[in-house]
């Protein structure tokens, strides 16, 4: 699912390195993302220096993209995001998640907010996005 919502996003996106932390609830897509060569992704030890070089990417070639793992990673990049929106640099922040059957079964999982919920996150993201993808 996440090569075909990357390979449709991708002609609106235009970013070329996503820029990110490798996790739990992203590494198939990072897998995808190296098996087929369609963009260069570059790691970093943090969610926050990932976000800050997103947004370099951006001024300088347009568009900045960002690739980290449910909540915890969302969070942690969650500054340089705000840094990015308050002056008006597109980057946009591809959050991987848990998986679908965990969510509608409620399972706790790692990397929540431990209170049954797993999607309290987007609520910090829609102060501080012009846009947000499917629900």
């Amino acid at each position: 699912m996440g090569r075909e919502l990357l390979a449709k996003a991708r002609p609106r996106v235009r970013a070329r390195t996503p820029q990110g932390v490798p996790g739990d609830f992203n590494l198939e897509l990072q897998q995808q993302l190296q098996d087929t060569g369609s963009l260069k992704w570059v790691g970093h030890c943090s969610e926050l220096n990932a976000s800050c070089a997103a947004d370099g990417c951006a001024r300088l070639n347009g568009m900045g993209a960002l690739l980290v793992t449910n909540v915890v990673g969302a969070l942690s990049s969650i500054n340089g995001v705000v840094g990015s929106y308050s002056e008006r640099v597109p980057v946009a922040c591809i959050c991987g998640s848990i998986p679908l059957k965990s969510i509608d079964r409620g399972l706790g999982m790692h990397h929540t907010m431990a209170d049954g919920t797993w999607d309290r996150f987007l609520g910090a993201y829609a102060q501080v996005t012009a846009a947000r993808g499917p629900d």
